[in-house]
This record gives C-alpha cells, sequence and structure tokens, in this order.
C-alpha cells in the first residue's frame, strides 16, 4: 500500500513538473515571436482613419475639415516564411511580413527586406533599416474603440512626422502623420475593432 501511495505522489509531482515547464516555454516563446506584431493566419483588425485637411492648402491660416474612413487588414499564409498582409481587400505595396526572435521584416519579394520593428522594443532602443531611422521613444496607454492599450510608440524619420504604436501580443495600434508645410494634413489611424 505505501508503494501505490509513493508512486502516486511521485506521479503527481513528475505531472506537476512537466506541465509547469511546458507552460513556461510556451508563453516565452509566445512573448518573444509574436510580441508587437502578431503574424498569426485569420487575424483580421479594422483601423479607424481619420484626415484632418485644410480646407485651402494655399492659406496657413485655413480652416480644415475631417473626414473619417476605415480600412480592414487581414493576415494571411504568404510564400515561406512570410504572412501577407492584404488592406482592405487589396494587397499593399510591400505585402511580405515575417517575424522572428530579433524583429518584424517587411519585403516586396523582390529587394532586400526591411527591418519593421527590432526587438526587444525598448524605450532609447534605436535602428536604422532602409535609409529610415526608427527610434522607441515612449511607452503610452492609448484609447481606441477596441480599448485601452500599453504601446511602445516609435518615430520614423523618413517623413516629417510619423510615429506608430503597437501593443504586446495584440499588434499596430495608431499612427499619426503629417505633412512638413503649413498648413498639414494629419492622418490618424486608430484601432477600432478585432477578431481575436
Amino acid at each position: 500500500m505505501d508503494k501505490i501511495v509513493w508512486l502516486m505522489i511521485v506521479s503527481l509531482l513528475v505531472v506537476v513538473n512537466v506541465s509547469g515547464c511546458s507552460t513556461s516555454t510556451t508563453s516565452t516563446t509566445t512573448t518573444t515571436l509574436q510580441s508587437y506584431f502578431p503574424l498569426i493566419t485569420g487575424h483580421v483588425l479594422t483601423y479607424e482613419v481619420v484626415t484632418e485637411s485644410p480646407v485651402d492648402p494655399t492659406n496657413p491660416y485655413s480652416t480644415y475639415e475631417t473626414s473619417v474612413t476605415y480600412e480592414t487588414w487581414r493576415i494571411s499564409n504568404g510564400p515561406s516564411p512570410y504572412k501577407t498582409l492584404s488592406i482592405s481587400d487589396y494587397i499593399t505595396l510591400y505585402p511580405l511580413f515575417r517575424e522572428d526572435a530579433s524583429g518584424v521584416y517587411n519585403s516586396d519579394g523582390a529587394n532586400p527586406e526591411f527591418m519593421y520593428l527590432k526587438y526587444p522594443l525598448t524605450i532609447g532602443s534605436t535602428w536604422e533599416s532602409g535609409g529610415i531611422i526608427h527610434d522607441v521613444y515612449t511607452e503610452e496607454a492609448i484609447v481606441t474603440h477596441a480599448g485601452t492599450f500599453t504601446c511602445r510608440t516609435i518615430q520614423r524619420y523618413a517623413l516629417p512626422f510619423y510615429e506608430e504604436s503597437y501593443s504586446a501580443n495584440v499588434g499596430f495600434i495608431r499612427s499619426i502623420s503629417s505633412g512638413d508645410f503649413m498648413p498639414v494634413t494629419v492622418v490618424t489611424h486608430r484601432l477600432y475593432s478585432k477578431n481575436f
């Protein structure tokens, strides 16, 4: 009888120990590999796109008009090792994305890859890719129709002003871009809904 009880206790400890190891490994992999731009086939995200444009672009004191549209982003399988991103049912100019432990890469399939995000996204980190400097400059809570997300915000120094915000295990949450002359047109993408 003592042997049976002893075997049951040892079996239980082995099961608990193996389960604990398995959970930890899975959690680490998910956090590392699908951190800020989850490339999961079937994910669909909808963004509200707000455009604020001057009524008279030649007048620096022009009044502004606002328009709102919506974009739907779909992730699907692409040629290995890439996933394809389509926006509002058309394929983007650079539709191929892949992710590994060092970051997210973007490609048009013909030219060298562009490092879109460099992991880890720590505040103060920078990288250069394709002649563009990327700077992770803040962490902030961003309120959207889909909820409030803690985001890492990146400025990309390719345009006069362009920033993107990403949330762990969700992905792209918001971008703000504007021109370099007054009056400027400001375009904001903000997450509206997601299917996961």
